[in-house]
């Protein structure tokens, strides 16, 4: 389902392996028919302690013209759940309220054999519930790239232009040591604006994995040769999926964060992508920065959470906030015992 406009980033099992890391696994149950591939669904478990949630991160995924066979692949999904003997089960499927786009799909109502209800209770492996969305179809013909650029707001169309003038040089990561010099900088971000960001440690190799397989496109901006703003974003669906990124703070405002989506944007238009997409939301400076290039906000239904065990779930969701609160810890703890095991 890579190649398909149903893909989803955050299915790629070199997305699910990544929780690995933290004591997790995953499993993927796909839809055969006469060894035609029809659809799939993918399944990250964790377990703390006495509990086990099951979470997809996005999903079910299936063929154009195959939408009855939703239901199908989400009642084996909650049996499957059952079978492990997990507490609850959260699935964040593509379904929008907003609006269809060749990439979701057409909400369905899932009477299964499981109670259910809807939120979103649980964010550990999961994908942004929305998309924030650039269509290329929208520009077409040989100034198609103009077109683009003067959709976005007049700040951003001069930011992007002033950086053009900066000095700056775009580089692609491909090698380990180039990719670990990138995801650097997204780490040293993520510190600098007090936001968690996974430890190379946990997800390097599969970062590296996933841009040797050509699922994964890391940049770098560079000034006098020094790599100064990375960008790191997902192939699949036929879509540029943005994930993260990071810009050094330098006395010289070169407009770096511009220059390097620009960059990316223009890489997916000119490889014959759908589109690209801002994905998750931020701080209110960094939405103000993805609004100036005019995405469109498609948000997703809530997801729906299947609950087997009502007192373990009850339990864990007044928990949870505090395993939040304290994700390194908890973090080191899942893997001393996966260690130990």
């Amino acid at each position: 389902m890579f190649s398909s406009e149903r893909g989803h980033p955050m299915l790629l099992s070199s997305w699910l392996g990544s929780f690995e890391a933290y004591g997790f696994r995953y499993v993927i149950l796909a839809a055969v028919e006469e060894n035609e591939l029809i659809g799939g669904i993918g399944l990250v478990i964790a377990k703390f302690g006495p509990f086990k949630f099951v979470n997809c991160p996005m999903g079910p995924l299936i063929k154009k013209g195959r939408e009855a066979e939703i239901k199908f692949l989400v009642s084996e999904a909650v049996n499957y759940c059952k079978t492990i003997k997990c507490n609850a089960f959260q699935m964040e499927a593509p379904f929008s309220t907003d609006r269809t786009t060749e990439f979701l799909l057409p909400e369905t109502e899932l009477k299964i054999d499981a109670h259910s209800e809807r939120g979103f209770p649980f964010r550990f492996a999961y994908a942004p519930n929305q998309l924030l969305w650039i269509d290329f179809n929208r520009f077409t013909g040989a100034d198609n790239e103009e077109k683009l650029l003067k959709s976005f707001n007049s700040n951003t169309r001069r930011n992007i232009r002033a950086s053009m003038k900066s000095g700056l040089e775009l580089r692609y990561a491909r090698t380990p040591e180039e990719i670990k010099e990138a995801y650097n900088l997204i780490e040293l971000n993520g510190i600098q604006h007090g936001y968690a960001v996974r430890k190379w440690e946990d997800f390097g190799e599969w970062l590296i994995s996933q841009v040797n397989d050509g699922f994964a496109m890391i940049l770098t901006a560079n000034y006098n040769d020094i790599p100064v703003s990375a960008h790191y974003s997902i192939l699949a669906g036929r879509r540029c999926t943005y994930v993260m990124g990071g810009t050094m703070r330098m006395e010289k405002d070169l407009k770096a964060g511009h220059f390097i989506h620009w960059q990316a944007i223009l890489y997916a238009m000119r490889n014959g992508f759908l589109g690209y997409d801002f994905s998750s939301g931020g701080s209110p400076g960094v939405m103000r920065f993805k609004h100036g290039f005019n995405p469109e906000h498609i948000q997703f239904a809530d997801p729906y959470v299947f609950i087997f065990s009502p007192g373990k779930y009850l339990l864990f969701r007044k928990i949870w906030p505090l395993v939040q609160k304290n994700k390194e810890t908890v973090s080191s703890i899942l893997k001393l015992f996966r260690r130990i095991s």
